[in-house]
């Protein structure tokens, strides 16, 4: 099972894992499989048209069981989310869904990961870890001499977002402050930006004719 890969087990209806459901650690490394579970237990799916595999409930439709059963949940899940941030990579939607699973508490990482599928807490996640998980590595018997190993876990927060500079206006106004005396108490209103200058009237492109003389009747 590939790192990289995001191994799914199933559980039933009350989150119990599956008998059939794999366990890990990964042979050889000892690394945590699987990564997260999913319902996999009398799980009601689509029938193809002439076939008996399951427990037909109609024609339409047919009753299985298996980890078979759970992956299809946790792709739809995959792509629910690559749809709603399309710029994620598939080891951020990994960790993403991981990091909100659901854990059954009587399980352990090796028999569910980070526990059962919750799309509805990962779809609106926005503190998420940038890693899946932390694999501290297996330490061969005799364990003799070992130095700590230590590792980070950075974490994103997704609301955060650089606030754009103001454009509204152009007047700008400085204000300055000056220290009070020692006994005194000094405040001042900061003063009101000047009014502009009054812009003067355009001049219009036509010459005014003279006046002409008043006309007076004769008695």
């Amino acid at each position: 099972m590939a790192t990289a890969a995001l191994t799914v087990g199933a559980v039933d209806a009350e989150d119990q894992l599956a008998d059939f459901s794999g366990r890990g650690p990964r042979f050889g490394d000892y690394a945590m499989k699987p990564d997260i579970t999913a319902p996999g237990v009398d799980i009601v799916a689509a029938r193809a048209a002439g076939t008996a595999l399951g427990d037909p409930v109609n024609q339409w439709y047919t009753r299985l069981t298996g980890t078979s059963m759970a992956t299809p949940h946790v792709a739809g899940a995959a792509a629910i989310m690559a749809q709603r941030w399309p710029s994620w990579t598939p080891a951020r939607i990994k960790a993403v869904l991981m990091g909100t699973a659901d854990p059954n508490p009587d399980l352990g990482v090796y028999e569910q990961g980070g526990g059962r599928l919750d799309i509805g807490h990962a779809i609106g996640q926005r503190l998420i870890a940038r890693r899946a998980n932390i694999d501290y590595g297996y330490f061969r018997y005799p364990q003799t001499d070992l130095q700590p190993v230590t590792k980070a876990l950075p974490l994103l927060n997704t609301w955060a977002r650089p606030r754009p500079p103001s454009t509204c206006g152009s007047s700008s106004r400085t204000r300055t402050a000056t220290r009070p005396r020692p006994g005194r108490s000094r405040s001042r209103r900061p003063s009101s930006p000047s009014p502009p200058a009054a812009r003067p009237a355009p001049r219009s492109p036509w010459t005014p004719l003279p006046a002409r003389p008043a006309v007076t009747a004769a008695p």
